[in-house]
């Protein structure tokens, strides 16, 4: 920020961060003006805020042809100043020779300049500047010509609706809300934005928003045509609620939840809107407070994404993640049930969660079930301590339910569309690079020796290294077909597994000492842990071996020289099955591999086990087709057990494998 500028925009997700410089770019600058696209901070920086004297503050975000239209804007009130004293500050914006002029002439959407004279009650209003652009939208209406009023120009728009606003605008200043119009021309839709300008003036800026027009009154019949279908289903329940007031309320909120679905807000946002929306609902004899966990199978915990009510409750924490089976969110999601009602949180058994100052309630959780019956989630509420619900209210929370899995499962195939769409063109891209790499070295070590042979000058060192190199090509091509066939066996339930009882103490020593190599070559330092008591696993030794070596190499890849991976074993309980009549807890183990590497996105912990993804973190360009961690996975389930990945602290990733010991040997 040093130097003088006639302007100076500044543009960031916050003011906060960009404070400090701005107060010194200020008192070097005290009269240059400041253009401010960013979020204003706390109350507790406004006076510092003050300071700034900004032109302007634009709520962070805009589109970036409005940042652009006010920086030109604001240019150009500060040319039309400094020529304020001459004639030069009348006509259209292409004869003018200051950049931001050229720059306002070039763009489409419209500017009009006006200057106001007279008294401030009855003022004239006389056209001093315009763009093509304000021409060209407005041509059937009017003909700018510089020096008339505005209102002989186009006497219906001005009388009717431009005149009040800039002559509001004119007396209140730069410091009042800046007034915008949407107006119908033939069958054309016209958005005006007026704002304040230096030298009484004031700007007016047009755009044709017509296609946005039309494109919402297209999503508004799509959306009452989706309404239509949900009166339908929705019959039987419609008729048991004798009052129609219950009704047209519960309607109005599912319909502003479908709405908010339609929009591009994250998930979390829209679902923490709809709890809102339904704790106000005096349908439901509720406290205003409950909480929306979503489901992770593969963790088999819920996670918290919206609230309302508990900021400050120490729930905010005890509950962001609730493994299944614990406290009463995750025995529901554990269970066939679902709806659970509870009246009273002073009773310790099932309510896990009991803290000080916490206030007497009860709780109704309702599953969140997505098509198929498939649980997405639970939604709890807290009730009066002692309180029922009775079945209307309890038959509306699943209606609401059935409407959020809705919302959950929309966003949930579109990310899944849009991440296989990503993974299949990463996949063609890398699996054409596996394939190509090696077929060039065989291709290529195969041409040199049959030179050789032709000069008849071969020699049998040339002709044992280009043999190895094509081997070497062969072996790795071989790889990856198999892993590509064993993925497809897998998928499709073709794979035959040999279960027998090994000792998985000895195969983490194997699968070690097979990496050897690898490890003194980038001077690694692999710690194992504590080995098993009793080893003896009931799995398929071969393919147990193939998970330990896709985690082990992948922790070795992803380690810099001189890092250090880390393996551990333990005893655990883990669930007996997927089946209802599995027992709940069996004896298992628990594989833990470490690395000190650059760890996994957050977001990206369950993607890297889909097929052909990989980490946007560990993509190296060298190849790897993203099957070895989706091969594990349906290895892992085919034994009844588990693999997921975490972040280790203090850096790098863990992988985490659990695996039931088996039947009585």
């Amino acid at each position: 920020m040093q130097g003088q500028a006639q302007l100076l925009l500044y543009s960031a997700a916050s003011l906060e961060t960009g404070l400090e410089p701005l107060i010194r770019w200020r008192n070097n600058n005290p009269e240059q003006r400041l253009l401010c696209h960013a979020l204003p901070p706390g109350p507790a920086q406004q006076e510092r805020v003050e300071r700034l004297n900004m032109a302007e503050l634009l709520l962070y975000p805009c589109q970036a042809e409005d940042v652009l239209t006010r920086l030109l804007s604001h240019l150009l009130n500060r040319t039309l100043s400094e020529q304020a004293s001459s004639n030069e500050t009348r006509g259209s914006f292409t004869t003018g020779s200051e950049p931001s002029e050229r720059l306002l002439a070039g763009m489409h959407v419209g500017m009009l300049v006006v200057k106001l004279e007279g008294e401030p009650q009855h003022p004239s209003c006389v056209v001093e500047r315009w763009n093509p652009a304000w021409a060209k939208l407005l041509s059937a209406m009017m003909q700018v010509e510089e020096g008339r009023r505005a209102e002989q120009l186009m006497p219906t728009l001005w009388n009717n609706h431009l005149q009040a606003l800039v002559t509001d605008l004119w007396r209140q200043g730069q410091a009042s809300v800046e007034p915008d119009l949407l107006y119908q021309h033939g069958l054309a839709w016209l958005h005006f934005s007026l704002f304040a300008m230096d030298g009484d003036r004031v700007g007016i800026t047009v755009v044709d928003v017509s296609r946005f027009e039309q494109s919402v009154l297209q999503r508004n019949a799509q959306l009452q045509a989706k309404l239509d279908r949900y009166e339908q289903t929705e019959k039987a329940l419609r008729l048991k609620i004798k009052e129609v007031e219950k009704g047209r309320r519960l309607q109005e909120v599912i319909f502003n939840i479908t709405q908010l679905s339609l929009t591009p807000r994250p998930l979390e946002e829209i679902l923490e809107r709809s709890l809102q929306m339904l704790l106000v609902l005096p349908e439901f004899n509720v406290l205003e407070k409950g909480v929306i966990l979503l489901a992770n199978d593969d963790k088999q915990r819920l996670h918290m994404v919206a609230s309302h009510g508990i900021t400050n409750s120490p729930v905010m924490i005890k509950c962001a993640q609730v493994p299944y089976g614990t406290c009463l969110c995750g025995r529901i999601a554990q269970s066939d049930q679902d709806v659970l009602v509870t009246t009273n949180s002073s009773l310790k058994s099932g309510h896990d969660v009991q803290f000080a100052q916490m206030e007497l309630h009860g709780h109704v959780h309702v599953k969140i079930l997505g098509r198929g019956g498939k649980m997405l989630g639970v939604m709890t509420l807290y009730l009066q301590p002692n309180h029922t619900p009775n079945e209307q209210e309890i038959s509306m929370l699943r209606t609401m339910a059935n409407t959020m899995a809705g919302v959950v499962e929309r966003r949930q195939a579109e990310q899944a569309a849009h991440a296989a769409a990503q993974a299949k063109q990463e996949f063609l891209a890398n699996i054409g690079h596996e394939l190509r790499t090696p077929l060039h070295g065989i291709l290529g070590f195969a041409e040199r020796g049959l030179k050789r042979l032709q000069r008849g000058e071969p020699t049998v060192d040339h002709l044992n290294r280009y043999f190895n190199n094509i081997v070497k090509g062969g072996q790795r091509l071989l790889l990856l077909l198999n892993d590509l066939l064993d993925l497809s066996k897998l998928e499709a339930g073709r794979m035959q597994f040999t279960m027998n009882w090994h000792d998985l103490n000895r195969l983490i020593e194997e699968v070690c000492e097979s990496f050897h190599p690898l490890i003194e070559e980038k001077r690694l330092t692999v710690k194992c842990g504590v080995p098993l008591q009793d080893g003896q696993i009931m799995m398929d030794a071969v393919r147990i071996q193939q998970v330990l070596s896709n985690l082990l190499s992948n922790a070795i890849k992803f380690t810099p020289e001189q890092g250090e991976v880390w393996i551990h074993l333990r005893d655990i309980e883990m669930r007996g099955g997927r089946r209802a009549n599995d027992p709940e807890m069996v004896d298992g183990v628990e594989l833990v591999v470490e690395d000190s590497g650059m760890g996994i996105p957050e977001g990206e912990l369950e993607e890297i086990f889909d097929q052909f993804a990989q980490s946007t973190r560990t993509k190296t360009g060298a190849g790897g087709t993203g099957l070895g961690l989706a091969i594990c996975r349906e290895i892992m389930h085919n034994h009844v057990g588990t693999i997921y990945a975490e972040n280790r602290i203090g850096g790098g990733a863990r992988l985490i494998v659990t695996l039931p010991r088996g039947g009585e040997r």
